[in-house]
């Protein structure tokens, strides 16, 4: 029986502001339908964060924090990085006061199944792209074969939660996150494939696997992602040089620091950063070895990288500006020789410099110099082949241009939009680039994608990640960082595609403008 509880007066409940209430102890996000309220779980499905300091724009509810997307009329996930929808509370009106029922409505039915039996779908690759592509398909009615194919026998997992939680000790690598759990794949009747592709045929649809077997496909996805760049220095292939990509990685990682408390990083990027903060978290000397004296000054301007470079000093990281000569050691790595006579003394090194796109298999499909595959707006590669993630070199939607983005939230939205388009659906992209970092237990966030601009903007201070930095090319917003403004840049989310001027802007995020 369901039990209903006041949580609110009408009046509290705003058009376009999501407001927090409870009932008992379960968490609640109030939303006004045009004129129809509705009440959902107050926690995003991801990571629990409160849905009221998100924002509505066009239908959807914007979690603050990952930027996942939900209907405000019925729950229904629109944009990972959420993997499920919210559960919807019945809700009436006496008077003035808000009543929400503590049993959740059913949730709304999906796409009838039957579609595309007899079919057959490869997901090439076991990661988020590819587990997000074959919930896709299943939510919305195929009802025929899907087999998915990765090197890795543990099943589709938060690989981000490696260098930001994992090498902090903050979380065990055994209870490292699932994307879903185990049974999720035979529940939906989903074949694992753990072996590593050796030929995937474009022109005849074939995949050949390196145990020998070969299969055919209908439609195919290409979500293999990348593997870690090498450094081509003399001493890179000794012990104790570590690279950063999946739990055998993070594994040998934390082995070794318990006999190597010196440990050296190589690279400005965001794996290099996350590592530092986690690594010294556990108390190690960690020295950050980059070409530039500001690591992510090339996305983020000095301003913004300065402040991070703060924050990681005042950590107790130590920083050396250069170029690797020499890894140095006998029979391990004892050190690193860099550019200006430095020398870093270590017994780990973690070389963070990039990372190649896993292309190397595909016959039939030209790649790009950076070894990407060229999709249209529609993620299609070539006849019946879809790519998403770090492979996809796909079209950006504010400017047409080609891009390739190694971004987590990009990969899911990729596995989704490729799903629904295998299924006849005929959509393009729109995603706006979004990923996040957390650095010295600060969250920095970035909107849009600007490989160039004219100035930087920022309102606040970058030293104590309380910002907001509008990157402006020609007068127009291609890309935003802040930390610390989670409802700000969830309203303005979905204005990026328009590359709105200054005022414009800074007006959507104040709320001072309907967003």
């Amino acid at each position: 029986m369901t039990t209903f509880a006041s949580v609110a007066r009408r009046d509290d409940i705003k058009p376009g502001l999501p407001l927090a209430a409870t009932h008992g102890e379960r968490k609640l996000v109030l939303l006004d339908d045009r004129g129809t309220l509705r009440a959902f779980d107050g926690q995003c499905p991801h990571a629990k964060a409160p849905l009221a300091k998100g924002a509505i724009c066009s239908g959807k509810l914007i979690c603050p924090f990952h930027k996942a997307e939900f209907d405000i009329h019925t729950g229904a996930m629109l944009a990972p990085p959420a993997l499920a929808p919210l559960k919807q509370y019945p809700v009436r009106l006496e008077g003035d006061d808000v009543l929400v029922g503590d049993t959740p409505l059913p949730a709304p039915s999906g796409s009838e199944g039957g579609i595309g039996t007899g079919q057959h779908i490869v997901l090439a690759g076991a990661g988020a792209a590819s587990l997000v592509a074959a919930q896709t398909l299943r939510e919305n009615g195929f009802a025929g074969r899907i087999t998915m194919i990765g090197p890795e026998a543990a099943p589709p997992y938060d690989r981000t939660a490696l260098s930001k939680v994992v090498l902090a000790g903050d979380k065990p690598l055994d209870e490292l996150p699932l994307l879903k759990p185990a049974a999720f794949f035979e529940d939906h009747a989903i074949d694992r494939v753990t072996a590593s592709i050796t030929r995937l045929d474009a022109r005849h649809k074939r995949v050949e696997l390196e145990n020998g077997d070969a299969l055919t496909y209908d439609a195919a996805l290409l979500a293999t992602g990348s593997r870690a760049a090498e450094l081509d220095v003399p001493g890179a292939d000794l012990p104790g040089v570590q690279m950063l990509r999946n739990r055998d990685d993070a594994a040998a990682i934390i082995d070794a620091i318990a006999a190597n408390p010196e440990i050296a990083i190589v690279g400005g990027g965001f794996i290099s950063i996350e590592a530092a903060a986690s690594l010294r978290k556990r108390g190690l000397e960690v020295t950050l070895i980059s070409s530039s004296p500001l690591p992510l000054a090339n996305r983020f301007g000095d301003q913004v990288a300065g402040g991070i470079h703060h924050l990681l000093a005042d950590k107790g990281v130590r920083f050396v500006t250069g170029e690797v000569i020499a890894f140095t050691g006998a029979d391990r790595v004892d050190g690193v020789r860099v550019t200006g006579g430095h020398e870093v003394k270590a017994g780990l090194v973690l070389v963070a410099t990039g990372a190649r796109p896993v292309t190397e298999f595909l016959d039939g499909v030209e790649h790009d110099e950076q070894g990407g595959v060229v999709v249209s707006d529609q993620l299609l590669a070539a006849d019946g082949l879809y790519a998403a993630g770090d492979v996809a070199t796909a079209p950006l939607a504010a400017t047409g241009k080609l891009a390739r983005i190694e971004h987590w939230r990009v990969a899911e939205q990729h596995g989704r939009l490729a799903a629904l388009n295998m299924l006849g659906r005929d959509l393009t992209l729109e995603l706006v680039p979004f990923f996040w970092t957390f650095v010295a237990g600060k969250r920095f966030e970035y909107l849009g994608q600007a490989k160039d601009w004219d100035e930087i903007i920022v309102d606040g201070t970058p030293e104590e990640a309380k910002f907001t930095a509008l990157v402006v090319k020609d007068g127009h917003v291609d890309a935003v960082i802040a930390a610390g403004n989670d409802t700000a840049t969830a309203r303005l989310l979905p204005h990026m595609n328009t590359r709105p001027d200054v005022a414009t802007a800074r007006a959507i995020m104040s709320g001072d403008r309907p967003h």
